[in-house]
């Protein structure tokens, strides 16, 4: 029991007097742990504690008992089946007693609620000049009533006392909530709110006034504008979005903007996500990690080299450097992809659509066979004399000697882009039924002349 009070991790099974009763009490501890990381996970409350001292008297002819003073309590796993217990310094009167005695003193005409002593935490813990004001509060108890000496280790948790000390505690902040005002009926809460959100620009920020930090999408750095606003907002993350990297995002800005961010969360694992992102974009001296249970001598520390240290020199001229680097770059790829996509006379297709006609060539079904290749000279041709011309005068020189001269004929095939060369059979002869002509021509029609520029051609070699 001294190693308990004294604040250090102590074994459950050490607090046993009846060995007989190992088993079944080992099992309401792990109940008990569950329990309270079952309501930490939906409330962030925890409240795992060792009640010391029950209230106890009778009351119409039936023996009632209750914790008196609660103490909260770490519990963690220990070897096989074990838990280990570690006071924390915070401690309360069960507020259902508070509740009750205040009913009480109120129905005697008493005004003011019952004087219970606080109980000083740490190493002046002490509970006994509150149970013996408890004690002789027999006006309200009646003679019968006592504390007894116990300690009782359980999950005490009182969502309607909760939700009452959370509005109690946050009173001056609910006066000035305008969600709040909106849910009592308040008209201009309620139009304020309701107004539509403003537009953000999409595309490529200027480094050296977007928010956040981390690499963040339109919508992430859409919803940082939004919340530097002031406004009220939810923000819900759709499955695979990155969520842990816009929570972070939002609490480096926040930072850097002067303010202070709390973050709080069901679970351990994702505050600890959260914190190891920050770390890894650069800003883990911006966080304090309430999940170990050494934080505040860490945030101790912290404050303390804050002081002393100074200031973190920063590089600016770096800093400028990068920005401008990250600027040439994208000017550079806009530069890259307008070519890629701009359209190319006399053709009147891109390098992007070219490409894509080739591709749905080479993997039709028949594939092309031919051997033959188009150079550089074909190419230029092209680009000198212009498609129409190159196409009849080829449409001449594959037709039978002794066919009829067919200009016109050449002229109009060679402007659609459909060449009907006459004893010439289709690549597809063979391979594929007369129906499927249109979806093997397709791709075909432009390849052989989809030649980016003139420029571009005399570069090398292009084949079709």
């Amino acid at each position: 029991m001294p190693r308990l009070f004294a604040g250090r991790a102590t074994a459950l099974t050490s607090l046993l007097r009846d060995e007989a009763t190992r088993d079944t009490v080992l099992h309401r501890g792990r109940v008990i742990l569950d329990e309270a990381g079952r309501v930490k996970a939906a409330t962030g409350a925890w409240t795992a504690a060792i009640a010391i001292g029950t209230l106890a008297w009778r009351e119409a002819e039936h023996d009632v008992e209750m914790p008196l003073l609660l103490r909260a309590v770490e519990l963690e796993r220990y070897r096989e089946r074990d838990l280990h217990l570690t006071l924390r310094d915070e401690n309360w009167v069960n507020p259902i007693v508070v509740a009750m005695l205040r009913e009480r003193a109120a129905r005697n005409g008493d005004e003011q609620p019952p004087f219970l002593p606080a109980v000083t935490p740490g190493r002046d813990f002490d509970p006994r000049p509150l149970w013996d004001a408890v004690r002789e509060r027999t006006d309200l108890l009646g003679d019968s009533v006592t504390v007894r000496d116990r300690l009782v280790l359980g999950a005490y948790d009182d969502p309607e006392q909760r939700l009452l000390d959370d509005l109690d505690d946050l009173d001056s902040i609910l006066s000035a909530s305008s969600i709040i005002a909106a849910a009592a009926g308040d008209r201009d809460a309620v139009a304020a709110l309701s107004e539509p959100l403003p537009a953000f620009p999409k595309g490529d920020r200027d480094p050296f006034a977007e928010r956040g930090a981390g690499d963040l999408d339109d919508v992430q750095f859409a919803a940082l504008d939004l919340i530097a606003t002031g406004r009220d907002v939810f923000l819900q993350t759709p499955p695979g979005a990155d969520a842990v990297g816009t929570a972070a995002a939002v609490g480096a800005d926040g930072a850097a903007s002067g303010r202070t961010v709390m973050v709080v969360g069901g679970e351990d694992a994702s505050l600890r996500a959260i914190a190891r992102r920050l770390g890894a974009i650069g800003a883990g001296d911006l966080v304090i990690d309430g999940t170990v249970q050494t934080w505040n001598i860490g945030a101790r520390t912290r404050l303390l080299e804050a002081i002393t240290m100074g200031t973190p020199h920063v590089d600016d001229a770096a800093m400028r450097r990068a920005g401008e680097e990250l600027l040439r770059a994208r000017a550079g790829l806009h530069r890259r992809f307008d070519a890629l996509h701009r359209s190319h006379r006399p053709w009147g297709v891109s390098a992007f659509e070219a490409v894509q006609a080739i591709v749905r060539v080479t993997t039709a079904t028949p594939a092309p066979e031919t051997t033959a290749r188009l150079g550089v000279d074909a190419a230029i041709a092209v680009a000198e004399h212009g498609f129409a011309s190159v196409a009849a005068a080829l449409a001449r020189a594959l037709a039978p000697d002794d066919a009829p001269e067919t200009d016109d004929a050449a002229q109009t095939a060679a402007g659609s882009g459909a060449l009907d060369l006459s004893g010439i059979d289709p690549w597809w002869t063979g391979h594929a039924e007369p129906e499927q002509a249109p979806r093997l021509d397709e791709g075909s029609l432009g390849v052989p002349w989809a030649f980016a520029s003139e420029d571009a051609v005399r570069g090398g070699d292009c084949r079709s």
